[in-house]
């Protein structure tokens, strides 16, 4: 095993740069009198690239942009002998110190001393994690993704298992995923597609380290407020070297979901394809020196690095889904025999308000539409055999069933990874490096449940590409002043193609004066239409290291350009909302509870209560620039003592468009169609916000080494959030007509098969806009961001204590802390008091029966407030113990106990941020993460068995790796369902919360669902007991606080088993098995926190099979991709040389 594996997953600080690493140190002689002049030659060991500089008047040196590796120090000066420090392993961000006491005597001599890996960090504050790219690889982590780093990493919650195909899900320090830096090779390479934060993804294979940074960044770092994550890929050396590989399984290698009726290879009823599974994952990589025959030979001067990846799955995965039965598609919702009531329909035709104001429907009996009733567009639609039968009883509750369907889907997943680089040293003063990522995803899951290819969103396929590119130069000016210089570029563009395109769906189903473009939104199945959202980012950053005295500074500046072109086709056929068939009582539109609700009656009685017609006129295309400078002083204060203090200065552009075109709304003006209404769309052109101009961003810390085997570190950091691309303001730019009553009428305007109105849209105004057309006010939608928006900040501090136990283990004790000041959030800003109308019963009832004239603005329906709203903090400790390699064990553990909690997701403009805080969503109390990796001591040099032969083939030589994590269940929010009671609607923005009467925990022995885990309904609930909660009385608020239950927790293990049998000199192969979960620990999904206190046993709070809560639903736990998944076992069959 390499000696650079040895320092493996340390909570190390370092971290000096964003792709490189330094070599520092004082020299001296015998005496401790410092050495100034003294020649000092530093030399990657696998390239021979070489950085000269000499010692200022103290003695001291720094270099600096020293790509990760093994290096040799020399260091000469007249009347001392030469000295020689070798094997120094170098990672990525590193400050490594070499101190050097020199000997007297001839220049001739040498001294040579082979170096050991430091564990102690003694020369900066920064806190985070290092794993080296060749461990990465040996450690049992599925589909080779960098990111799953974060499963290793001390102070990182994850929101549900976390997938490490991209940044959701993973939190540093408690803060937002979606703050996280992501840099390859010093380029930042994010991607927010829609809400997926996206990176580039580079082939294990080529990766040198992977960093985590956590706290007290260096002021060079930017775009990384939550944090940051950078792949170094690796350089080509002297030395020809590659691997051709196969990683995969079959499917008797893959163990069956724990809620999947049938085994792998089991013949499922009705089903075509059997579950199966084929996964492969090949690999090729070569790297080395640049030789042409006869041309060139770039040994020590030019090297290479390139490498291809693919992943194959075909995957027959089952899974439960939900398609009506043969009764309910005769219109027969009654749900006889099936234990329980359903709720009543009532005909929406039959709409009258009475003489007292009232409105009142007539119920329709039985739950049974007549098949004169069923409009002719649903006749035509169910006619064309949408969905499948059911083949499973599934679950029944009062709106209908629920999972059941046990279909079989063939997913394929096709990717294609491409990586190059290269690396040039003209000379010992300047270097050169470029390099290319390339990444191109596919994947299709079936819909198995629909019998219908025209209604079928699968095919509705989408090709993700990535792209990046970096340019580096590094010049070494004089000794004491080095220039480093960064381009880089990115690109995220995903390519959706639909086959219901252009294909007059809605003249099929007999929907008149529609256009042919799309499928019609809003009924019972969708297919989405084309679109356009491509991400770019330009990178530039220039920087210098100067080394005056016991100062190092460093100073650049940062730029970093991005853009967005989206585009999207809109509703040009036409989204139609139906009338939800529930019964009416009092005034308006307030509704009898638990009335309708059934999603296929209401599009089967074919009312129409409104639809939307639109087509844009304008795309989104936001711009922004930030530009940064920064400037870092690591002072050596005294051998013991070093000081990092630095400053960061960051502007960004105000949020704007490439043509200026967004919407705003103004409160304060006229609404030129409402007369006598306030608040008014404008399109101002220029820019959304106003420029910051104070991002100022401190960075403070310590590294002291007061004794020789312990080191104290601690540092301040203040990093200001990029507010990026502006997300899509585009109100009135569209063509586009709304039909419907006006609010408080509940009449339907027609009938599906009457087809809307004939459709007209206005004219444009002269700036390409349109005001809103209808008269029912609700759906006319907009948003206010504030001009003061400013740039949301996170602080980090942490206090780090180091200690060396013995030669080869490391203690650490840590505490980290962060807070997050301003951070956005989008409440309604058309909403009223939580406490509006307390206590007036015939006020409230009222007001339910047209809630939209009374709204601050009952000309608008919902308007959301974008402002710098909510805060969050974070407290962790950690302990973790390390062992580097010796004696063939490597070991690394940590337990952090941490609290994250935030007032983000509050619904109301008028309800203050602090007084909603609770628990984050991915709030993890505890956590705990161990593995080693162990060479065994049998065979040929080990200290058993060791000699050849057959043994030897069959028992010696093998190297296990294990890992193993348990940690907390998140935090979520309880709701509650089927209530007899009327309440606040929905724009308040804090409702559909239980009342607690006591304690909402999981029981004991939650894990026992009972002899029919397959369907859900007849589960054993996870939670407590339904006696700790009740419905709130009606217009109140439930106590139950945000985040307050408590889900279950989550395990996970893995191992790992690889052999190397020598096949020539250079070529050897190796053997690898690898086993994900092999004690079948399952973790689940979140179960139904959703209170329902309908569906019981008469007179008691026990739960009937139609009552879903604390019941887990198929499909949601753990799959192939997540920590701790489904049990599988993956072999490799690698060629190295």
């Amino acid at each position: 095993m390499r000696t650079t594996t040895l320092l493996l997953l340390l909570l190390t600080p370092a971290f000096a740069q964003l792709d490189t690493a330094t070599i520092s140190g004082t020299i001296t002689d015998s005496s401790g009198a410092v050495v100034p002049g003294a020649q000092v030659t530093v030399v990657n060991a696998e390239t021979n690239f070489e950085s000269l500089t000499t010692t200022n008047a103290d003695g001291y040196f720094r270099v600096p942009s020293l790509s990760p590796g093994q290096y040799r120090v020399t260091v000469k000066a007249t009347g001392f002998k030469t000295s020689i420090r070798s094997g120094l392993d170098l990672r990525v961000g590193d400050n490594l110190a070499v101190n050097t006491a020199l000997e007297v005597g001839a220049l001739s001599e040498s001294v040579q001393v082979s170096a050991e890996a430091a564990q102690l960090q003694t020369e900066t504050s920064s806190g985070g994690n290092v794993l080296e790219g060749s461990y990465l690889q040996e450690l049992p982590l599925y589909q080779r993704n960098v990111k799953a780093t974060f499963y290793l990493t001390p102070v990182v919650d994850i929101a549900g298992f976390g997938y490490s195909g991209n940044l959701q899900g993973f939190h540093i320090d408690g803060l937002k995923d979606n703050n996280i830096g992501y840099f390859q090779d010093g380029t930042y390479a994010v991607g927010n597609n829609n809400g997926t934060i996206y990176t580039t993804d580079p082939i294990q294979s080529t990766v040198e380290e992977v960093k985590i940074l956590s706290s007290t960044p260096p002021a060079e770092y930017g775009h990384s407020a939550g944090g940051a994550m950078t792949s170094v890929q690796r350089t080509g050396t002297n030395t020809l070297h590659g691997e051709v590989s196969e990683f995969g399984r079959v499917s008797a290698m893959q163990h069956r979901k724990y809620f999947d009726l049938y085994h792998f290879g089991q013949i499922q009823p009705g089903q075509v394809a059997t579950p199966s599974e084929l996964f492969q994952q090949p690999n090729a990589t070569l790297h080395g020196p640049v030789y042409i025959p006869k041309l060139y030979n770039g040994k020590n001067k030019t090297f290479f690095v390139f490498a291809v990846e693919r992943l194959i799955e075909k995957q027959a995965k089952q899974q439960a889904y939900t398609v009506p039965d043969a009764s309910m598609l005769a219109g027969n919702f009654s749900f006889a025999g099936h234990g329980v009531a359903a709720n009543p329909l009532y005909d929406p035709l039959s709409t009258t308000q009475l003489a007292n104001g009232a409105w009142t429907r007539t119920p329709i009996p039985g739950n049974l539409i007549p098949q004169s009733r069923i409009d002719p567009v649903a006749v035509k639609f169910l006619n064309l055999t949408p969905w499948a039968l059911p083949n499973a009883p599934g679950t029944y509750s009062n709106t209908g069933p629920a999972n059941n369907f046990q279909g079989t889907y063939l997913k394929k997943v096709f990717w294609e990874n491409y990586t190059g680089r290269l690396d040039n040293q003209f000379d010992p003063s300047f270097k050169i490096f470029a390099n290319w990522t390339y990444n191109s995803r596919y994947q299709r899951i079936p819909n198995p449940q629909l019998a219908q290819p025209l209604f079928d969103s699968s095919l509705v396929t989408e090709n993700d590409y990535q792209t990046t590119a970096t340019l580096g130069a590094t010049k070494i000016i004089t000794p004491t002043l080095i220039n480093e210089a960064r381009v880089g570029y990115y690109r995220f563009e995903p390519r959706i193609y639909s086959p219901d395109y252009n294909q007059n769906l809605a003249g099929l189903l007999g929907i008149p004066n529609v256009a042919p473009t799309l499928l019609p939104g809003g009924l019972p199945l969708s297919v989405g239409g084309p679109t356009t959202n491509i991400i770019e980012n330009f990178t530039l950053r220039d920087d210098f290291t100067w080394v005056k005295g016991h100062h190092s500074f460093k100073f650049g500046y940062d730029l970093l350009h991005s853009r967005q072109n989206n585009y999207n086709l809109g509703s040009p056929s036409g989204s139609f909302s139906f009338d939800g068939a529930g019964g009416l009582t009092g005034s308006g539109t307030q509704g009898i509870p638990n009335t309708g609700g059934i999603s296929l009656a209401s599009f089967m009685l074919g009312s129409v209560s409104s639809a939307t017609f639109s087509v844009p006129t304008a795309s989104w295309l936001p711009r922004d620039n930030i530009q940064s400078g920064y400037f870092q002083d690591d002072w050596k204060v005294s051998p013991t003592l070093t000081l990092n203090l630095g400053v960061r200065y960051m502007n960004e552009s105000p949020w704007h468009t490439k043509y200026g075109q967004f919407s705003q709304f103004d409160p304060t003006l006229p609404d030129p169609l409402v007369p006598g209404g306030m608040g008014r769309i404008t399109h101002p052109g220029g820019n959304i916000t106003d420029r910051n101009n104070l991002n100022f961003e401190p960075r403070v810390g310590l590294a002291w080494h007061p004794v020789n085997k312990l080191v104290v570190r601690s540092g301040f950091a203040l990093m200001h959030v990029d507010l990026g691309l502006a997300p899509s303001q585009l109100d009135e730019y569209s063509i586009s007509t709304t039909q419907s009553q006006v609010s408080g009428n509940p009449t339907p305007i027609y009938q599906i098969s009457h087809g809307p109105n004939p459709i007209v849209y206005p004219a444009l105004q002269s700036n390409g806009t349109q005001p809103f057309q209808g008269s029912n006010y609700s759906s006319r939608n907009t948003t206010i961001t504030v001009r003061d928006l400013r740039n949301p900040y996170n602080m980090t501090w942490s206090m780090n204590l180091q200690y060396q136990l013995a030669r080869d283990y490391l203690l650490q004790g840590s505490y980290d802390g962060s807070a997050s000041v301003g951070d956005l959030e989008t409440p309604q800003y058309n909403a009223l008091p939580w406490d509006y109308d307390a206590n007036n019963p015939t006020a409230l009832n009222a007001f339910i029966g047209n809630n939209q004239i009374y709204r601050p603005f009952p000309n608008y329906g919902t308007i959301n407030y974008r402002a710098n709203i909510s805060h969050s903090t974070y407290h962790a400790g950690t302990i973790h113990l390390t062992k580097r390699y010796s004696q063939g064990l490597v070991l690394d553990a940590f337990y952090t106990l941490s609290k994250s909690i935030d007032g983000s997701g509050v619904g109301n403009v008028l309800v203050a941020s602090d007084l909603y805080k609770g628990l984050s969503s991915w709030d993890r109390k505890h956590r705990f993460v161990g593995n080693f990796n162990y060479d065994l001591p049998l065979g040929k040099g080990r200290k058993f068995m060791d000699r050849g032969g057959v043994l030897n083939v069959l028992f010696g030589g093998y190297t296990v790796v294990w890992t193993y994590d348990i940690y907390s269940g998140n935090p979520v929010t309880l709701g509650f369902t089927n209530s007899p009671y009327n309440y606040l609607p929905g724009f308040i923005g804090i409702g559909g919360r239980p009342e607690l009467l006591g304690y909402a925990q999981l029981r004991n022995n939650w894990q026992d669902l009972g002899g029919d885990r397959f369907n859900q309904g007849n589960q054993n609930s996870t939670i407590n007991s339904l006696a700790d909660f009740a419905y709130p009385a009606a217009y109140t608020f439930g106590n139950a606080g945000k985040d307050t239950f408590i889900t279950q927790r989550g395990i996970g293990a893995s191992f790992s088993a690889r052999k190397e049998f020598p096949l020539k000199e250079r070529l050897k192969l190796q053997l690898r098995f690898d086993f994900q979960n092999p004690f079948k620990w399952y973790n689940w999904g979140y179960m139904n926190t959703t209170v329902d206190l309908k569906n019981v046993v008469p007179g008691t709070t026990t739960p009937t099979s139609a009552n879903l809560f604390g019941k887990v639903p198929s499909g949601n736990e753990a799959t192939t991709v997540a920590d701790g998944g489904v049990p599988m076992m993956n072999v490799t069959i690698k060629i190295l040389w």
